[in-house]
């Protein structure tokens, strides 16, 4: 099994915006991530993200570009600092 792990792409600020959507740079990171994968061949099952939109919109556009769209959903456990990874682990391991 191959996992990859990926940090949201760039963000705006809680100011900008309070949902904190990518930006315009987040939006070209995460394409990059997108299509060096792709280059690479990889070619994820799924892509779990967590309740944020910018993780979201991050594991969406990287998933497009792979062309594995229908493959993205959002875990159903936390993902956040200090959160118990035991669930994420049992879910993947399946």
């Amino acid at each position: 099994m191959k996992l990859y792990l990926v940090h949201h792409a760039h963000a705006l600020t809680v100011k900008e915006d309070p949902k904190r959507p990518l930006s315009e740079q987040g939006r070209a990171e995460a394409d990059r991530v997108g299509t060096l994968m792709k280059a690479v061949g990889a070619a994820p099952e799924r892509f779990l993200h967590s309740d944020k939109l910018r993780t979201q919109e991050t594991a969406e556009r990287i998933a497009a570009i792979l062309g594995l769209d229908a493959n993205v959903a959002q875990a159903k456990y936390g993902t956040g600092e200090g959160d118990d990874l035991h669930p994420f682990m049992e879910d993947i391991e399946h």
